[in-house]
Order: C-alpha cells, then sequence, then structure tokens
C-alpha cells in the first residue's frame, strides 16, 4: 500500500497463464483447480482481516491521537482485540509491525543491538497478539515493507543510501529474521510491502531467496507474499517463486469482483484457487470501511462499512468457492479495538459463508 503513485508507472504485467475473467474476456489456462497446494493451503477458501495499526497507532475512538509510543502500545486493549476478532468470524489477522514512521510494535534483538532500540515498543504487543491469536485457533501474519524509502528515520540503520540494495538487505533482513524468530510458531506468515519493480529498487537486484530464509526463520511453514501492487497495479502473478499467496492489493469491489487497476470498468474474478503454473494461491486484499481507506484517519467514530452486506458476501463466495482467499481490510482505533458496525458485518458473512 506504500509508495501508490509509483505502483502504476510500472504498467500490466502480463496474465498470459492466469485462469480468470478480465474485462470481460475468457483467458484460456490450464483446466480449473480448485484446491489449493502448498504452504498456504490453510487459507485456501477462507477470509481474514487486516488492521493497519501503524505505530505510535492510527485515530482514536475517544479524544486526541496519542504521538508517545509507549503510550499508544500500553493502551492498546488486545483483550477486546480478540473479542473482535472472535465475533467477525476471521481466520486470520494481519497485523503492521511499522511502516513509514519508523517506529516498530513488539520486541527486536537487532534494533537493541544496533543501538535503536528507542524505535521500538518496550510493551512485546506483536507476541502477546500473536499467541493470543493461535490460541483461539486463528492464524497470525505480520506485515513490514519491503524498503524503507519513505521512512528517513531508520534509512541510515538499515543503509538504504548506499547505491547498492545489496547493503539493504544486508542490514534490513537481519531485522526480519530477528521478528522471525523471536514470534517463532506464533507466526503463521508475512506480507511484505512496497515490493515494486522499481527503477531505485528492481526485482532483479532482489535476493528473493534471502527475503523467504530470513521471514522463514523459526517456522520453516510460513507463507509469504510480496506487495508489487498486485491488481492495484494490473498484476497478476507472483514477483518471485518463494511467494506463497498473492498480496492481492486492490482498490475496491465492483460487482462482486476485484477492481483491476483503477479504471472502474475494469475487474478480475479467477476461476481456481492457483495461479496457473505457479504454487502461488489467489488472494485478494481491499478494504471495506473508513470510506475506502487502509485505515481510520480522524479522532472519533468510524464511517459505516462501505458496502451493503449482499455485495460483501457476493464478493467474498466468488472467491472462496473456487479454493481462493480474501482478506478484508478493516479500520481499527488507537485503542485496539474494530468499529461495532464492522463487526456485526463481518459476523453476518461468517454466517454467509
Amino acid at each position: 500500500m506504500i509508495n501508490r503513485r509509483n505502483a502504476l508507472r510500472f504498467g500490466a504485467s502480463s496474465i498470459l497463464g492466469a485462469s480468470a475473467l478480465l474485462s470481460g474476456l475468457r483467458v484460456l489456462a490450464a483446466p480449473p483447480q480448485t484446491r489449493a497446494r502448498g504452504r498456504a493451503e490453510w487459507m485456501s477458501g477462507r477470509w481474514g482481516i487486516m488492521v493497519h495499526w501503524i505505530a505510535p497507532g492510527p485515530a482514536p475512538e475517544v479524544g486526541t491521537r496519542v504521538r508517545n509510543l509507549e503510550i499508544a502500545v500500553n493502551n492498546f486493549n488486545l483483550a477486546r482485540f480478540v473479542d473482535d476478532l472472535r465475533e467477525s468470524g476471521a481466520s486470520w489477522v494481519i497485523f503492521t509491525l511499522g511502516q513509514n514512521t519508523g517506529l516498530y510494535v513488539g520486541r527486536n534483538k537487532y534494533l537493541e543491538q544496533k543501538g535503536f532500540g528507542q524505535l521500538q515498543s518496550g510493551r512485546d504487543l506483536v507476541l502477546e497478539m500473536a499467541e493470543a491469536i493461535k490460541a483461539e485457533d486463528r492464524r497470525f501474519i505480520a506485515y513490514l515493507p519491503g524498503e524503507v524509502g519513505n521512512s528517513r528515520k531508520v534509512q541510515p540503520l538499515f543503509s538504504w543510501d548506499e547505491p547498492n540494495r545489496e547493503e539493504f538487505e544486508k542490514a534490513y533482513l537481519p531485522f526480519v529474521k530477528a521478528y522471525s524468530d523471536h514470534l517463532g510458531r506464533s507466526c503463521d506468515g508475512w506480507w511484505f510491502d512496497g515490493c515494486y519493480d522499481s527503477k531505485t529498487y528492481p526485482w532483479a537486484s532482489r535476493n528473493w531467496r534471502d527475503w523467504a530464509e530470513a521471514a522463514r526463520s523459526g517456522n520453516p511453514e510460513r507463507v509469504i507474499a510480496f506487495n508489487d501492487g498486485s491488481f492495484l497495479s494490473r498484476k497478476l502473478a507472483p514477483t518471485s517463486t518463494e511467494q506463497d499467496f498473492l498480496a492481492g492489493e486492490c482498490g475496491k469491489i465492483v460487482d462482486g469482483r476485484a477492481a483491476f487497476g483503477r479504471d472502474p470498468g475494469q475487474s478480475f474474478q479467477p476461476s481456481q484457487a492457483m495461479v496457473a503454473n505457479t504454487n502461488c494461491l489467489y488472494h485478494v486484499l481491499t478494504p471495506i470501511d473508513c470510506n475506502g481507506k487502509w485505515g481510520h484517519e480522524m479522532p472519533g467514530p468510524m464511517p459505516p462499512p462501505a458496502y451493503e452486506d449482499d455485495q460483501l458476501i457476493t464478493f467474498v463466495r466468488n472467491w472462496v468457492k473456487i479454493g481462493a482467499a480474501v482478506t478484508l481490510n478493516v479500520g481499527i482505533y488507537q485503542e485496539g479495538h474494530l468499529s461495532p458496525a464492522t463487526v456485526a458485518q463481518l459476523k453476518r458473512l461468517k454466517a454467509a459463508t
């Protein structure tokens, strides 16, 4: 979701081999596969949620936004968050460990070793959350950006200004590995944002296997997604063979299908679980409240859900019935809970799917 204005620069990717209905045209492909395979099989035919709680957090429901990292994280009501998750019926949560603020949630030994411990919270909220979610027989997927181009605070730490991106990876991947080792079996996956094929960090410069090794340290069965803008950037294929599920970024729902690019007249719907000729599961991610935005921006109550029940249910059914996966991005307050109206809608979605 970061650097969106750059995403479209790279144009449409090839759709050869994709099993899909795009702009009303049938794309030739192998026979449909409604049964998933590989690490992401547990996501097949199910849906989860994502929240953008980017340290020190989004806007609150009550009062003014807390700018102090320690206070904001200590105020996060994990018990209520888990209650909301349970009531919603979602099968997993994608949670942001950090993004462009240069602040991170939870404990990371690499930050401490490098003398940047002040950038992390004292409370180990991420591990607490992952363990609480696992106790509910649900899955936890961690989020981090795949670059730090918009985070000046940490660019020196991660050697971002070096012309050779190999130096960035040498500095950043131990940071990812530290989180991976710390979370262990409580973390089921990673969703890396900002993995665009850009001039400043082309795919050819990324050592995808090194990324995967860092991400799967502590749990070799973790699923991985690298976000290149996906459907929003008119891309249908995974960025790497190390990818287990498509990042699936999508701006909105269009007549029960995923919007394809920014043209309101184009949409996408797969006809099988797996991207053809890959071990990558079809997956879509789209916001469903906060006026279609990725987070709660203004203090006070959130806007109502963006879609009527029948629109949301039709969309999710279309994906899960063929074995693909859906993640619904929902707003979260700085205090750590979801909108009651959104939770109620998700509960109705669970009953219908």
